[in-house]
């Protein structure tokens, strides 16, 4: 089982472009899956929230003020400005798109992640935690009073929808974690049970959404969402180091880049399929693409950083 865990989490990336590549070319297979959508993500999120380190928080100590002021940066001040920007030059969809994707929480394993890259894991936890835990009501209400007419759902129910996504999981994750022998357990098969869960969400939707997929993937609509995308994430990955406010502790500032890098883009592609329709939601699909290429490449820049 070890072999197998440490095979999809250093393939994890390549496991998640195969089956994508693998539904787009045979969607029937995934077709008896459409309706696991929500399950397969909560299943990911959980084996996220396991690798989370409560007590972490607890060793913040005078940052509390910075990152509470990146929490809200985080939550509404980036998403706004982002909308703001991207409404003068792109169409409808893709502005649904942004808001959503740079809207989100930080990705449930910013903690573990900072953790093997020598990082603040307490900054990266912490931030992580607070942004999950506001998520389901900042997003849902920013998104209805900036897109309005776009939203097929009240921002009362998408929050209601966002809270069991995102509670539940974390809760479970929480009690598992309160008894060692379960938590040994659950943690021996969780990266390949995680791996599973995400490999299989995302060729759900490309089965789904599959004819518009089709129709948009090779035009210069999609190149030109992929080249804007890529220069989102730097943007944010850039913006996170120096918004730490930390310039002599680069162990800090790389912590808050990461937390502003990695978002949870699972469930703003699950909200988009629900809620927004195929265009959105396919873009936010490509933006896969640069959220799995920039992690190996923050990953060196970071060594070469922190040693040099």
């Amino acid at each position: 089982m070890k072999a197998l865990n440490n095979f999809c989490e250093k393939n994890f990336g390549f496991l998640l472009i195969g089956a994508a590549v693998f539904a787009y070319f045979f969607p029937a297979v995934f077709t008896p899956l459409r309706d696991t959508a929500d399950i397969m993500l909560m299943i990911s999120l959980f084996c996220g929230f396991l690798k989370v380190n409560l007590s972490e928080i607890k060793t913040v100590g005078k940052n509390k003020l910075n990152i509470l002021f990146n929490v809200l940066v985080y939550l509404v001040l980036f998403p706004l400005c982002t909308y703001l920007v991207s409404v003068s030059f792109l169409d409808t969809d893709r502005v649904a798109g942004m808001l959503l994707l740079f809207g989100v929480s930080s990705g449930v394993t910013c903690g573990f992640v900072a953790s093997l890259l020598r990082l603040n894991i307490a900054w990266a936890t912490t931030i992580t935690v607070l942004t999950s835990l506001l998520v389901p009501f900042t997003l849902p209400f920013l998104s209805k009073a900036l897109l309005g007419t776009q939203m097929e759902i009240s921002a009362l129910d998408m929050s209601i929808q966002m809270i069991k996504i995102i509670f539940i999981p974390g809760l479970v994750a929480l009690l598992v974690n309160q008894s060692q022998k379960l938590k040994s357990i659950v943690t021996s098969v969780s990266p390949t049970l995680g791996t599973f869960s995400v490999v299989v969400f995302t060729p759900i939707f490309i089965t789904v959404f599959h004819e518009q997929i089709q129709a948009e993937l090779f035009t210069f609509r999609s190149l030109e969402s992929l080249v804007i995308l890529f220069a989102m994430f730097v943007i944010r990955f850039v913006a996170g180091y120096y918004l730490a406010f930390h310039p002599k502790n680069k162990t800090i500032s790389f912590s808050n880049s990461l937390n502003y890098g990695f978002m949870n883009n699972g469930i703003v592609m699950l909200l988009a399929a629900k809620y927004f329709g195929p265009s959105t939601f396919f873009f936010l699909l490509l933006s896969e693409i640069p959220w799995i290429i920039c992690q190996p490449i923050f990953a060196k820049i970071v060594h070469k950083r922190l040693i040099s």
